[in-house]
């Protein structure tokens, strides 16, 4: 399984990162420390799944959002995005709207918990 972990907090995608290789071994891990780099990876990787925070320089993770549902819709992607929200955003009105946008599986609030991990392993 590929997973591309787009945060720009290098404490995040570090804690993200160690718990999955743990349990989650031989998964193949790709970084992005924003939404730019974020772009470039997902079309060259074409990950399963990304787990993305929203909040980040150059390129927000609702703009990258956009790009890929849009590649999709295009016929660019030859498969649907899946993308799991990990993020400190507290706007309930722009999380749900974020939730319910096509590619999204599920919104999760940081900071990153023993409970956040949890949840991940029952989505990956």
């Amino acid at each position: 399984m590929k997973i591309l972990i787009v945060d720009d907090e290098i404490t995040a995608r570090t804690i993200l990162k160690n718990h999955l290789l743990q349990h989650m071994p031989g998964c193949q891990l790709i970084e992005a420390a924003n939404g730019t780099e974020a772009i470039f990876r997902y079309l060259k990787y074409q990950p399963d799944i990304v787990l993305l925070d929203l909040v980040m320089p150059v390129v927000d993770g609702e703009t990258f959002l956009t790009i890929i549902e849009d590649a999709f819709q295009k016929g660019f992607l030859k498969k649907e995005p899946k993308v799991v929200v990990i993020t400190s955003f507290d706007d309930p009105g722009k999380l749900l709207e974020v939730s319910g946008r096509p590619s999204v599986e599920t919104v999760i609030p940081k900071p990153i918990t023993q409970a956040t991990i949890e949840r991940l392993k029952t989505l990956l």
